[in-house]
């Protein structure tokens, strides 16, 4: 620490002495306790006009903003101080709610169930969200039978409390049988810019009677990649899966379509589908809570246009055993261990 601390003073020592005072600039700007937007860009110009190459490294606004804030606590100054780096206010959403409402999905909304519980307090937690535009919920199978457009709390209770398997019946559609990449690819195309989508469904592939389950399942398989890379290609896309159990009685499908009365814990799947920004801020405001502990399992997939090499560097300092280095320091060769064990 004192190495550090040390270090620090000299900088500021240095700095002080420089053609163009820094630290006086900083001051001067935080006389109305606020280091404003406008005020951070006219420190960088200053440096940028400067031409001091010892002050090169301030032209990064998030080691200007590191500096300033650690000055300010050396003058015992308080102020606020605009973060250049800190994440944009996200602009409110839609969120379009699908419930796929084919047979297999019965058991999970005969009475009270926690299925229900938990669709209730994530449509709850949507709603009151500060970041939702509009709430919309439908049914699905292999069409869009029913939908509630821009939902009201009234029309939310309505639609939670009138959960049961009859409802999932009047709704229609076709309920038979499951398309799920067809269900997948509807809901992809409600999603864009605007519009984040939830997908909600047991993810059963019922392929019908007669037809091979696993031909069946490979051909889902495949159409479900092709039309996320095709998502991908043409908008920022993120997607949150959660594996939740509920009680379950009703009936489970087999891979011959075959009914099998089953009373029970099963699991189901919530699918979260939009923009990176869009699917992280949801996660913050935990739709699904932390804490519930009906939740099995949560991945995350998100695509980028542009990789990032994470920042590292290779020290010496610290190592347990010896080893030598490439030129470019890029690489170790000729490890060796103490005891069975080698760190860096």
């Amino acid at each position: 620490m004192k190495k550090i601390y040390l270090g620090y003073i000299l900088l500021l020592l240095f700095l002080t002495g420089c053609g163009y005072n820094l630290q006086k600039d900083i001051v001067t700007s935080s006389r109305d306790k606020d280091v404003s937007e406008k005020d951070f860009k006219e420190l960088q110009n200053r440096i940028r006009a400067s031409e001091d190459s010892k002050l090169t490294s301030f032209e990064d606004p998030a080691i200007l903003y590191n500096y300033i804030i650690k000055y300010l606590g050396t003058q015992n100054i308080v102020a606020n101080v605009w973060n250049p780096t800190a994440p944009q206010k996200i602009k409110p959403f839609n969120v379009n709610v699908f419930i796929e409402n084919s047979a297999s999905m019965d058991g999970y909304v005969k009475g009270v169930t926690d299925f229900e519980n938990t669709v209730y307090g994530m449509l709850g937690s949507i709603k009151i969200s500060e970041i939702c535009s509009s709430l919309n919920l439908n049914y699905i199978n292999r069409v869009i039978p029913y939908t509630i457009p821009n939902a009201l709390t009234p029309d939310i209770q309505d639609f939670i409390q009138k959960l049961e398997p009859t409802t999932f019946q009047q709704r229609g559609g076709n309920r038979a049988s499951s398309d799920l990449a067809d269900v997948v690819k509807t809901v992809l195309s409600k999603t864009n810019q605007n519009n984040l989508s939830i997908l909600i469904s047991d993810f059963v592939f019922s392929p019908g009677s007669g037809a091979n389950a696993q031909d069946y399942l490979n051909n889902q398989k495949v159409s479900i990649k092709i039309n996320i890379a095709d998502k991908i290609n043409n908008q920022n896309l993120a997607i949150a899966i959660y594996r939740i159990q509920s009680n379950f009685s009703g009936k489970y499908f087999d891979h011959n379509n075959k009914p099998i009365s089953l009373t029970g814990k099963r699991p189901y799947y919530v699918w979260i589908i939009g923009t990176e920004e869009q699917v992280k801020v949801l996660l913050d405001i935990q739709i699904i809570s932390n804490s519930n502990r009906d939740v099995l399992n949560k991945v995350i997939f998100k695509s980028t246009k542009k990789t990032e090499l994470a920042a590292y560097k290779l020290v010496r300092s610290g190592k347990i055993g010896d080893y030598k280095s490439s030129n470019n320091k890029d690489e170790i060769y000729s490890a060796k261990s103490i005891n069975g064990e080698f760190g860096f």
